[in-house]
């Protein structure tokens, strides 16, 4: 059965309010008055053509409750703020999704500097640890990182317990501008900017 053009417009509003969050496809059927199966066959159909991705949530036998529900994200930020009537970057920054929609930038940058034999995920527990994105090589967590829209980064308490859940990988913390440095042993600052000889680092 063919997409309904009107329909996808109506889907790709939605998905761009929801954009760095899980995607709940009962929450998207329910608010557009579709079945499940018609918002899971646009979805794919959205994925296929390279407009949005879905990030996976890393899975460990670690004894906790872990989120099953994938991250959703518009691939083009450009077209993200085009479908949430952002034209100015002071109406970005005064958007409620504007750490969204940094991370949704970033995570697109890395996965075009990552190699082929690399997987992406996320973690999050249901006690609020989390890391928005785990790089895998194999078995092994090469990287984990989280993203900052903001120069002085600080680190939460849950950060701290999600990578102890993961034997304590390298950390790298995207920043838009700050000067690269070691906050802590192994955790490290990179900006946009040196992000790709940092990710060489480790990878």
């Amino acid at each position: 059965m063919p997409a309904n053009p009107i329909e996808i417009q109506r889907l790709l509003l939605m998905l761009s309010s929801v954009h760095g969050g899980l995607l709940n496809y009962n929450m998207l059927a329910n608010s557009l008055g579709f079945s499940n199966k018609t918002v899971n066959r646009y979805i794919d159909f959205l994925e296929n053509a390279f407009l949005i991705r879905r990030i996976q949530p890393f899975y460990t036998n670690i004894g906790k409750r872990l989120t099953k529900s994938p991250k959703l994200y518009i691939r083009d930020s450009g077209f993200l703020h085009y479908l949430l009537g952002l034209n100015k970057v002071e109406d970005i920054f005064g958007n409620y999704l504007a750490g969204n929609s940094w991370e949704g930038y970033i995570i697109q940058e890395i996965i075009n500097y990552l190699p082929i034999n690399t997987q992406t995920y996320f973690y999050r527990t249901h006690d609020g640890a989390e890391l928005d994105l785990i790089i895998q090589k194999g078995n092994h967590i090469k990287l984990a990182i989280e993203i900052k829209l903001s120069n002085t980064p600080k680190l939460s308490k849950g950060t701290t317990i999600a990578l102890q859940d993961l034997d304590n990988p390298p950390l790298l913390v995207v920043t838009p501008s700050a000067n690269d440095y070691e906050i802590r042993e192994n955790q490290f600052i990179c900006s946009v900017k040196t992000l790709p000889e940092n990710l060489l680092k480790f990878l």
